[in-house]
């Protein structure tokens, strides 16, 4: 998926939290609810410290972006999206598999 441009909002607390059927997460003024099935892809962005995840949802122009506090952090959520049979970007899903030490 080209990450030319994208539609959010911006809020200065963003919120994920994963649950066995959906998750929660507020990227604008409220707390929203949508299920694994609803997502259309999972990637990563690296640049200097910044341990960023984007969430991209079918059939809607919003996107979940992320900051993670460790690259460890990062990993097990996308371990989680791909367990739940999520779609994982190339970098995404080789992020999952590397050898990285996760700090």
């Amino acid at each position: 998926m080209p990450k030319i441009y994208a539609f959010s909002s911006n809020n200065v607390a963003p919120r994920l939290v994963l649950y066995s059927d959906y998750f929660q997460y507020r990227g604008g003024f409220r707390l929203k609810r949508s299920t694994y099935e609803n997502v259309e892809k999972v990637d990563v962005l690296t640049i200097f410290t910044t341990n960023n995840l984007y969430v991209f949802l079918k059939n809607s122009p919003r996107t979940f972006y992320g900051n993670f506090k460790s690259k460890k952090e990062r990993i097990d959520f996308l371990k989680v999206f791909l367990d739940k049979g999520c779609s994982l970007s190339d970098s995404a899903f080789a992020l999952v598999n590397s050898d990285e030490v996760a700090t």
